[in-house]
């Protein structure tokens, strides 16, 4: 349950990323040379977890079991997109940087940094919505249920989550807190 619902999410997001995965993992060391070393190196067969990795895309495209119409149905809403995905997913990485940076140093515009991150959210929402909405009229009746009941199980994927990392906080606080 829990893994159906994290994958949906992940579908979500991942759907319009496929084009755009490599260049943000390797802008941080990832990928090739990086720091989990060439493709198809690590942990279980294929690579660092198994043969999908932590790419979100085509772990949903096994899991759904797209055909191969299906697949390059897919491909043909996403690549004419392909570079709004990746400039969207750039600018997101950079406003991310840039408020991480200026909180750190003290300085700089915390309020336009996160008015950049912001808009750089909102274009990576609005691609996703506009893929997803295509996406699904190429899938069959039982793969767009295998998607419903990720978007049911989502909620309460988020409120495990967020009640654990304030479980943790929690804890630490009771533990060095004044």
């Amino acid at each position: 349950m829990y893994r159906t619902k994290t994958k949906l999410m992940v579908v979500l997001a991942a759907v319009f990323l496929i084009g755009s995965s490599f260049a943000v993992a390797g802008a941080y060391g990832y990928g090739p040379g990086g720091k989990h070393g060439n493709i198809g190196q690590g942990h279980g067969p294929g690579g660092r977890h198994g043969h999908f990795g932590h790419d979100p895309f085509f772990r949903l495209v096994h899991k759904l079991k797209l055909t191969e119409d299906q697949k390059t149905q897919v491909a043909a809403i996403i690549k004419p997109q392909e570079e709004q995905i990746k400039a969207a997913v750039t600018a997101l990485a950079k406003a991310r940087v840039q408020l991480t940076k200026d909180i750190l140093s003290g300085s700089g515009d915390i309020a336009a940094d996160s008015a950049s991150l912001a808009a750089a959210e909102q274009q990576i929402a609005q691609l996703r919505a506009d893929i997803f909405k295509q996406v699904m009229t190429v899938l069959t009746p039982e793969q767009k249920a295998i998607v419903q009941k990720k978007v049911e199980k989502m909620g309460t994927h988020v409120d495990e989550m967020i009640g654990k990392r304030f479980s943790h906080l929690d804890k630490w606080l009771s533990k060095y807190g004044q």
